[in-house]
């Protein structure tokens, strides 16, 4: 019973440990996989820059910010790598130390219960009850307390009962070293959390760094392209886009006002609807819809970046459209019409 009620309370401190493990790995993926998305848009922005150099290479600041995100790419794939090297070799040893300290241990049990039952000690009988399934495929401190128990029982026992039942001092040697070796390797794991720890801070601080790049220079650098190499720039914007959400958001607002007074307009629609692109068939034409208020003000708020054809329409008026509006990702484009009244 006393025994019962040890190995319950290993196994709950176990479970607690296993659930405290749970939850960090599962914030520990939340945050590989925010990187690893990083880093994805951080190789697709350099692509397209490497790809479009002839249009930016006359540019030194463009120059000082591509060699940076080309030198700051390479060190971030530098520190994923080592941060995802691969356990499985090291799974693989536990796994195999487990099994001989488990075959060794069932060995010396069968022994150590034989006596058990000839000199019919009961307690010791129970005690030594442990299939080497138990050992084996139970948890690491599980099997770990099972095997000590079992060498400590036999290693006590008088020297005339280990010789009758053949409980030889190599026997014992041997069963020692193999939990040694195997407990040896339970504290490997808290190691390599705790540099896997150091590799996940330095990956943020990577991936924040690249991002300021992006965001105070590079993008920056851009917007003169918008207009004298379009495609180049909308190249950039998605590349931009794809992988980085807060960068998708865009507004367009504006004002809606009577052409001959003036005035503005209350319940003008105002229409965007995405250009189709001929370069990917698969993209959908998406629309958006506002109305203006009584100050004939609208704002069509996280509007994906595309380029629009942009109506305003209300009755009395004459439509008025806005062809090949470009809007980028985090951009606020201001956007006002005049309608003119129908005679």
């Amino acid at each position: 019973m006393e025994m019962k009620l040890k190995l319950k309370l290993i196994d709950n401190v176990r479970l607690r440990k296993n659930n405290n493990l749970i939850k960090k790995a599962m914030s520990a993926k939340k945050i590989n996989q925010r990187i690893g998305m990083m880093l994805n848009m951080f190789r697709t922005v350099r692509q397209v820059l490497f790809s479009n150099n002839a249009i930016w290479g006359g540019s030194a600041p463009m120059q000082a910010a591509y060699d940076e995100l080309e030198i700051g790419v390479a060190n971030l794939e530098g520190t994923v790598a080592a941060q995802t090297a691969p356990t499985e070799a090291f799974t693989a040893t536990k796994k195999e130390k487990k099994a001989a300290m488990a075959k060794l241990a069932d060995c010396m049990r069968r022994k150590v219960q034989a006596f058990a039952s000839a000199t019919g000690n009961t307690t010791l009988y129970v005690e030594m009850n442990v299939s080497e399934s138990k050992i084996k495929f139970g948890s690491d401190l599980m099997a770990k307390t099972l095997a000590d128990r079992i060498y400590g029982t036999a290693n006590g026992m008088a020297a005339t009962d280990k010789t009758e039942y053949s409980i030889t001092a190599g026997d014992l040697s041997v069963l020692i070293l193999a939990i040694n070796d195997f407990n040896a390797l339970l504290n490997v794991p808290r190691i390599k959390i705790s540099t896997r720890k150091g590799f996940t801070k330095s990956l943020t601080t990577q991936v924040k760094d690249l991002n300021n790049l992006l965001k105070k220079r590079t993008d920056n650098l851009m917007a003169i392209y918008k207009e004298s190499a379009f495609e180049f720039w909308e190249n950039y914007t998605n590349a931009r886009t794809e992988m980085n959400p807060a960068f998708k958001i865009a507004h367009i607002a504006g004002l809606a006002v009577d052409a001959v007074t003036k005035q503005p307009l209350y319940g003008v629609k105002v229409i965007a609807v995405s250009k189709p692109n001929p370069l990917n068939n698969k993209k959908k034409v998406v629309t958006f819809e506002e109305m203006t208020n009584t100050e004939g003000q609208y704002m069509i708020k996280e509007i994906s970046p595309e380029v629009y054809d942009v109506t305003y329409e209300v009755p009395g008026y004459s439509p008025v459209t806005k062809t090949n509006v470009k809007i980028a990702g985090g951009e606020h484009e201001s956007l006002s019409v005049e309608l003119n009244p129908i005679n």
